[in-house]
């Protein structure tokens, strides 16, 4: 039984608002979730933001390291930038679903 902490009146495990009163039983689990919502937007976000400092590092790295006559420099700097694109796309459907 779940214990109403409005009234005090006993309710079935999968009530949703209270037999006696109304109100709703797990109102602590809905306000949870929506916290929960807003820092999952914070990360989407953030993660974008990280995509494209990655993608931006990637490219100059990759266009401009060879130029000082490090070799490897470029392929490193394309991988850089390839990183940076699938975490700016998973973050983006992350933000999208969120939404």
């Amino acid at each position: 039984m779940v214990t109403c902490t409005h009234c005090g009146s006993d309710n079935q495990p999968n009530a949703v608002y209270c037999n006696n009163c109304g109100v709703p039983v797990h109102k602590a689990q809905y306000q949870r979730r929506e916290f929960n919502s807003g820092s999952s937007v914070a990360l989407a976000v953030g993660m974008m933001v990280v995509g494209v400092m990655l993608m931006g590092l990637g490219l100059v790295v990759g266009l401009f390291g060879g130029q000082m006559g490090m070799r490897t420099d470029d392929i490193i700097g394309y991988v850089i930038f390839v990183f940076g694109v699938i975490v700016f796309s998973l973050s983006f459907l992350l933000f999208r679903r969120l939404r």
